[in-house]
């Protein structure tokens, strides 16, 4: 799967998201299946209105994975919180942080807040700092990272969904600034530099 996002192969990581989702770890959470007949007072004594304990912290990110896939790669907002209702009936609060920056990514597609979704990709789209080094140690910021290659993979379907109604907004394209962030280029000289690529690719 971490092959699948450093390759860009998304048709394999769309292949395998969903088993590890919906079969494969909630299967390793199943107790183990027995042919004795089941005592259905012993079950129903069992039964409790105590939350489930939360997912292991590997399904969590799968989840958090494939939500992002489905929000930004196939536009499927929809199957957003049905996905997550399915594979977490009893959302925690907080959302665990995988699924908080799915949820973030798929609020700034929802309402079309292409800004929004620029600053939730700084720490990738920026080149990173002496005081990032910390950042880039961690368990949780290298998942972060990931979730947010596959966002990075889907850019060029992203930016053409911000340009269409741009280029109908009768905008005069000065501010190069403003543009790389609603287009979702790097900051700075970079970022200018590849608005002005994009803009005369438009025959702007």
């Amino acid at each position: 799967m971490r092959y699948s996002i450093a390759a860009e192969n998304w048709a394999q990581l769309a292949a395998c998201l969903p088993h590890l989702v919906f079969h494969i770890h909630p299967a390793l959470r199943a107790p183990p299946s027995t042919t004795r007949p089941v005592d259905l007072s012993a079950a129903l004594s069992t039964l409790s209105l105590t939350p489930l304990p939360p997912l292991p912290p590997a399904q969590v990110l799968f989840l958090g994975l494939y939500l992002t896939y489905l929000t930004t790669h196939l536009s499927d907002l929809p199957s957003f919180r049905s996905v997550l209702a399915t594979s977490l009936p009893s959302a925690p609060s907080p959302l665990p942080a995988p699924l908080a920056l799915a949820h973030a990514i798929y609020a700034a597609l929802l309402s079309s807040n292409h800004l929004a979704l620029s600053r939730i990709l700084a720490p990738i789209l920026a080149p990173p700092t002496s005081t990032d080094s910390n950042w880039e140690e961690s368990d949780s910021s290298a998942d972060e990272r990931l979730q947010l290659a596959i966002v990075v993979g889907a850019l060029p379907k992203l930016r053409e969904q911000v340009w269409r109604p741009l280029e109908r907004s009768y905008k005069t394209f000065t501010d190069l600034a403003w543009l790389a962030r609603v287009l979702l280029f790097p900051p700075g000289e970079e970022g200018e530099t590849a608005v002005k690529e994009f803009l005369v690719a438009k025959g702007k």
